[in-house]
């Protein structure tokens, strides 16, 4: 069920008690701004949220693939570089 801020202010109990059945949004115009759900679906999202891997760079990604190719004596073949032709460079303005 959707809300507005005012309704949800005025039916408060109302929307503690469907969210208990599924998540509540609360809309201020056309924005959500709040969604209200039950204690233990809070509970399991913490959880999921200190188990999930940590934001990395890519830097740390193409290290971990470079480890990964050591230890499984994997060779990936770049092909040389090259400089393109410029269009630009020659260009009359």
């Amino acid at each position: 069920m959707n809300w507005t801020i005012e309704s949800a202010k005025q039916h408060f109990s109302e929307l503690l008690h469907h969210a208990a059945q599924e998540p509540q949004v609360v809309f201020n115009e056309q924005q959500i701004v709040a969604t209200v759900i039950d204690a233990q679906m809070f509970k399991e999202f913490e959880r999921w949220r200190l188990r999930r891997p940590k934001k990395r760079s890519i830097a740390h990604a193409f290290e971990e693939l470079r480890q990964l190719c050591i230890e499984e004596n994997y060779f990936i073949e770049v092909p040389n570089r090259y400089d393109r032709d410029n269009a630009f460079i020659n260009a009359e303005y």
